[in-house]
């Protein structure tokens, strides 16, 4: 008999044989898809069993549980496990009163997995059901359709305030192809967590966890989500394809990498199918033209609409750290270039790649080295996605905690931050200004406009520690973007602030 008969034929089984409580369970269906099942716990249930059936329809996603009751004094207590029509789902006893169960995460102690449509089991168990007290109880069970369902597990709010929050954008752990040391030395799949302990010691506010071609990590990022409640962690995909690479964002579900077939034709067909699923999507290291020892690595996609791109990797640490740094022959600050003016608005970002969690070394493809930086409303996965869009965003090569490096705008009534557009009047005056914090003594400020140095007065005397410079320019009637980058003495890159964009 094969484990999963076994399963079934005892799910089965135990359900048959099920203690009924005496008080009976009521359901209502209010609407918006969700199922109310009530009842009272009485010291007739005391250690009992009952077993409320509800359907889940077909195209059903995710099922949402909140079990309802007052503890209270004397102790009450109800245990709750799960059944689908065929199989045993999880159970939590009473340590657990809201869970999730959905197609490829669910909350630790219920397994992922589809859905399928009939009758399920909700089995609540008295187990403590006090002398001379009843307890009503409430469980609200929400179906969900929506394919990204899962998505809400990681939308938690952290902290509800706004800010500017540091994280990496791009991580590997032993779900794709990233290694680490074991306890013997030996060289193994990295776990999750290293990822997840390696970002939190580093001080990051959040991290995108993105193997390749592939969500199987997300299941581990569920379980580790309640310990690490200080970081923001974003379910990613770093789709892989033999055109490019990209990242997918927000999503717990997968997006098909066979890129030129029917499954997906283009790379506009797949941003259009993140848009819609609410994810982001960013295109990882274009400028690379290794092709022999990581086949897609560099971008050769055809069909592409960069207005639906939100973001471009244009300093990739791990390429930065092979091939001569962020400017060296893998550098995509050209193609970044090369799309804004296009007169595309596409927010450029850093990732290390790291594909080693354990790795602390303060070099370049380490965890949050280089980090990218971006002003959210709070900090929570889609907040920071949706300050990515907006190009709130600076890069932090070096990735220094307390570094900030802020570009910002104004002109009569109208100001702008990174990621704006201004629309002044030809000869109108502009005032930017680039705030600096804690960088190190002798860098120079860089500004560049169309991709071009523009000299300007803020490109005087070097900086040292916390700065603010001015610079005017005349609007003349043409569209433009500005940007600014700062440079170690040694010339060096160290931060860069995304642009500013200027249209008649």
């Amino acid at each position: 008999m094969t484990a999963l008969s076994l399963s079934r034929m005892l799910g089965t089984a135990f359900i048959a044989t099920l203690l009924f409580c005496t008080a009976t369970a009521r359901a209502e269906t209010p609407g918006g898809g969700e199922i109310v099942l009530t009842g009272t716990l009485t010291r007739a249930d005391h250690r009992g069993y009952q077993a409320l059936r509800f359907t889940v329809p077909p195209g059903a996603r995710g099922l949402s549980i909140a079990l309802n009751y007052q503890r209270g004094v004397p102790w009450a207590a109800i245990d709750m496990a799960l059944y689908d029509p065929l199989r045993f789902r999880g159970a939590s006893g009473f340590a657990k009163t809201r869970i999730f169960v959905g197609e490829v995460n669910a909350t630790p102690s219920y397994l992922p997995g589809p859905l399928p449509p009939g009758e399920w089991t909700l089995v609540l168990g008295g187990a403590n059901a006090p002398e001379g007290r009843e307890t009503p109880y409430e469980a609200r069970i929400r179906i969900e359709t929506d394919p990204n369902a899962g998505a809400a597990l990681f939308a938690g709010v952290i902290r509800d305030e706004a800010g500017w929050y540091r994280g990496d954008f791009h991580t590997h752990t032993g779900h794709s192809d990233g290694v680490c040391a074991a306890s013997s030395g030996k060289r193994v799949p990295c776990p999750v967590y290293r990822t997840l302990e390696t970002a939190e010691a580093r001080g990051l506010d959040f991290i995108a966890v993105s193997d390749h071609n592939t969500i199987s990590h997300l299941e581990s990022l569920s379980e580790l989500l309640p310990a690490f409640d200080t970081l923001a962690i974003i379910p990613a995909q770093e789709v892989t394809t033999y055109s490019g690479h990209l990242n997918v964002y927000g999503l717990t579900l997968p997006i098909d990498f066979r890129l030129g077939t029917d499954y997906m034709p283009s790379v506009v067909a797949m941003s259009e199918a993140v848009a819609r699923l609410g994810g982001a999507i960013a295109i990882n290291h274009p400028g690379i033209s290794l092709t022999e020892g990581c086949p897609g690595c560099g971008w050769s996609a055809e069909t592409v609409d960069y207005d639906a791109i939100d973001a471009i990797e244009i300093v990739n640490g791990t390429i930065a750290r092979w091939s001569g740094g962020p400017e060296g022959m893998g550098t995509s600050i050209p193609f970044w270039f090369a799309r804004l003016n296009e007169g595309h608005r596409v927010t450029a970002i850093g990732g290390s790649d790291n594909h080693d969690g354990r790795d602390t070394t303060d070099i370049l493809s380490t965890i949050g080295r280089p980090a990218s930086v971006v002003y959210a409303e709070a900090l929570s996965g889609p907040a920071i996605l949706e300050g990515m869009r907006k190009g709130r965003v600076f890069i932090d090569l070096e990735g220094v905690k307390e570094r900030r490096f802020i570009l910002t705008a104004s002109s009569g009534r109208q100001k702008a931050q990174m990621g704006d557009v201004m629309t002044p009047r030809r000869g109108a005056s502009i005032r930017f200004l680039i705030q600096a914090e804690k960088v190190p003594a002798g860098s120079r400020l860089e500004i560049w406009r169309d991709g071009q140095v523009l000299e300007t007065e803020a490109s005087g005397p070097a900086l040292s520690g916390d700065a603010m410079r001015p610079f005017t320019w005349i609007a003349d009637g043409k569209p433009h973007w500005f940007a600014a980058a700062l440079r170690a003495s040694d010339g060096r890159l160290l931060l860069i602030a995304n642009p500013i964009y200027v249209r008649p």
